[in-house]
């Protein structure tokens, strides 16, 4: 991920790199600052992969994204996270 750029959001950080690959790879990291119970990080990361697999069939092939989420995507909505995620993929170039 050193050729990478990063992205900020209110709600997250994407770092996304490109790699040689047919399809994208995606991943969510949370951190115990920003969930202090392995439910909550968990609650984040499936809100987070929820809103990303909808946005999958419009993202362009060969890039690597890491989403370091932050404690505000817990009161968020579904529907203003994907809003904040389809911004970021047009900031970030990714979007078909």
């Amino acid at each position: 991920m050193e050729r990478g750029r990063i992205l900020n959001s209110p709600l997250f950080s994407l770092r996304i790199s490109p790699i040689i690959s047919s399809t994208s790879h995606f991943s969510v990291v949370v951190s115990k600052k920003d969930g202090k119970t392995a439910v909550i990080r968990n609650k984040i990361k499936r809100k987070l992969y929820s809103a990303i697999y909808k946005m999958m069939p419009n993202t362009k092939h060969g890039f690597a994204l890491v989403f370091y989420a932050k404690n505000a995507v817990v009161s968020t909505s579904p529907a203003d996270l994907s809003r904040e995620l389809e911004k970021l993929f047009k900031n970030a170039g990714v979007l078909v």
